[in-house]
């Protein structure tokens, strides 16, 4: 699927931050880069990576914006494992949650953590510049 100009211009900024920092940007770090005051500008600009299967991310949680793909030339610059996004979004949002979850209340919560912790080090972003 083609993506506009700037859809790719967020895309490759997206991937940039990842590199450079290890996590990605803040909506506000998108807002500033795109140069707008709106924050509804930018959720319209990740919303149609997500419905093209770029990106993902868990709703309400701060910077858990994750790269499943990209195009040609990013591809070129950026290294992203390739994934199958269906069972990498389900699997991505599983870990979001349980990361955000007190799991002293589960009684097999040292196992519980051991696959959390696998499952972060399996879908940890993998880009390098």
């Amino acid at each position: 699927m083609m993506l506009t100009k700037r859809q790719f211009e967020v895309l490759e900024f997206l991937a940039e931050k990842i590199c450079e920092d290890g996590v990605c940007p803040s909506i506000e770090e998108i807002m500033a880069y795109r140069g707008t005051k709106s924050k509804g500008n930018v959720h319209w600009f990740l919303e149609r990576l997500r419905d093209r299967g770029f990106i993902t991310w868990k709703f309400g949680t701060a910077r858990s914006i994750r790269i499943l793909k990209l195009p040609p030339p990013l591809a070129e610059k950026y290294q992203v494992e390739p994934v199958a996004s269906d069972l990498f979004i389900a699997a991505t949002n599983l870990l979001l949650e349980l990361e955000t979850t007190s799991l002293t209340r589960y009684p097999h919560r040292e196992t519980l953590q051991k696959y959390v912790s696998e499952l972060r080090d399996v879908l940890k972003p993998r880009m390098v510049a």
